[in-house]
């Protein structure tokens, strides 16, 4: 059931020798469900300009820790939300369009 690998990022912001800020993402892994958006929730949220494209459950809402970039099948999203249920958390997310500096 949670035998897919996720990797969850946490923005970093660190100095060049020059003093140029880059930013960069520190991952993690956790194991999750991987689950598609119904179609009540996809044209809801399009009506207030999101576009959700999967949902992963982690079996516990302990292994999440605020990040907001999620890594899957080499693609990254952004969470867009979060739902507890009992121990278990869903992260809803939307696929990101990667800047050129985004790790």
């Amino acid at each position: 059931m949670f035998d897919d690998v996720i990797s969850l990022g946490t923005p970093t912001v660190t100095e060049d020798d020059l003093g140029n800020q880059q930013r960069a993402y520190e991952y993690r892994d956790v194991f999750a469900e991987v689950k598609s958006i119904s179609q009540s929730e996809f044209y809801t949220a399009a009506q207030n300009g999101l576009k959700p494209a999967l949902r992963f459950v982690l079996s516990d809402y302990a292994d999440y820790c605020g990040e907001d970039i999620v890594l899957y099948s080499g693609q990254q999203y952004h969470v867009l939300r979060t739902f507890r249920s009992g121990m278990q958390l869903e992260l809803t997310v939307e696929k990101r369009i990667e800047a050129a500096n985004d790790g």
